[in-house]
């Protein structure tokens, strides 16, 4: 089954990255040992996976990346923390922020220096990763990174309009970072517009930054609530990264905006199908179907008999 991703003016690419923050509290900790052990495991099989979608954009063994990574946790103080740890290893930190997913947890993001993109040296330093943060009660959530680190120019004095506008133009060309860069441009002139922030949240999401991605859907619908691409696009990473609860109600959420949409419905399908409820799932391949989306007749006929 695939997962659809709705984006104005632009392809699709879908990658699959990060680990949603799932697991509860015990004690006063954020995380315990045994949700430390699940994440090391889990980051170590996405590692493979987003290493194979990098290959697509031309990263191979001998390349040397910086990554930008994602924590999260409870409270400012636990973040600091894993802050002086991180300087240590001469890491660039970019947010110490409330996330605007969660305002009850702080996210630490930032870059590496760069290192060797083997499965071996990536799984070793995801294994650090995941040990820092729990040494620090931080839950180490994923990495991800722009396969082209050259020097971005961005051209000075155009409006945050204009800056969009651009950086439209530069994906729809294949310049995907840089694309980036104008569509950041065009954010930091103007908070107040979710279109900026909806389209790189794509870009983030096709380099494995799937943690940032839901930060720009998110901050997109604050912007506007009715904006129901954006919850359908958020729905889809959270189910590429698990989080099956969390895509289903984003796939509601856009449902009661555009009743119409076989797009949510087809998703919230899959999300159901996936967490274990094929009643559901066929129900929802059925709406899909009447709404005209073929893909669904081909699940109801091969999942649901």
């Amino acid at each position: 089954m695939r997962t659809k991703i709705i984006i104005i003016s632009t392809v699709i690419i879908i990658t699959a990255m990060g680990l949603f923050s799932i697991f509860g509290k015990k004690d006063d900790r954020y995380i315990n040992e045994s949700t430390f052990k699940q994440t090391v495991q889990k980051q170590k099989e996405m590692n493979s996976q987003t290493l194979t979608q990098l290959s697509k954009h031309g990263v191979d063994n001998e390349s040397e990346l910086s990554l930008e990574f994602f924590f999260y946790t409870d409270n400012q103080d636990k973040a600091s923390n894993l802050v002086i740890e991180l300087k240590k290893l001469n890491y660039n930190i970019e947010t110490v922020d409330k996330s605007a997913g969660d305002p009850k947890l702080w996210t630490v993001t930032g870059w590496t220096t760069p290192i060797k993109m083997d499965i071996n040296t990536v799984t070793r330093w995801t294994e650090q990763m995941c040990k820092i943060g729990y040494e620090n009660d931080c839950d180490f959530d994923g990495w991800g990174t722009n396969p082209d680190q050259g020097d971005i120019e961005v051209e000075e004095g155009l409006t945050a309009e204009q800056y969009y506008e651009k950086g439209t133009e530069l994906f729809n060309g294949g310049q995907v970072r840089k694309a980036e860069a104008y569509y950041t441009k065009s954010i930091e002139l103007t908070k107040k517009v979710p279109l900026p922030y909806y389209s790189r949240a794509h870009i983030k999401a096709s380099t494995g930054r799937q943690l940032e991605a839901i930060e720009d859907y998110t901050a997109a619908l604050i912007i506007d609530p009715t904006f129901y691409e954006a919850l359908e696009n958020r729905g889809a990473i959270k189910d590429e990264m698990g989080d099956y609860d969390g895509a289903i109600d984003d796939y509601s959420k856009a449902l009661e905006l555009d009743p119409k949409s076989s797009v949510a419905y087809f998703n919230r399908a899959n999300s159901k199908f996936r967490k274990g409820d094929k009643k559901g799932a066929c129900e929802d391949w059925t709406k899909a179907k009447e709404l005209g989306d073929e893909t669904a007749a081909e699940n109801l006929k091969n999942y649901c008999g």
